[in-house]
């Protein structure tokens, strides 16, 4: 793309892989926590801050759950 290659730097992942070669089986997390296969689950990963706007996910999903709820009563 025309940049020369003494400009560019490779930057490695900010993790060791490494550490997450060996997990725990699948659906360990929904037995533990006793959620269901079919239950939808969420999963935010980032620093809590304002600029992050989990604020604003935490209160959509308020609104989609009153939603949800009025159509199974």
């Amino acid at each position: 793309m025309g940049v020369k290659e003494e400009r560019i730097e490779i930057i490695p992942l900010g993790i060791d892989i490494e550490e997450y070669s060996k997990l725990p089986p699948k659906d360990n997390f929904r037995e533990k926590y006793n959620i269901g296969e079919n239950d939808k689950l969420l999963l935010f990963i980032g620093r809590i801050h304002k600029i992050k706007g989990l604020d604003l996910l935490v209160n959509s999903l308020d609104v989609l759950n009153r939603k949800y709820m009025k159509k199974k009563c």
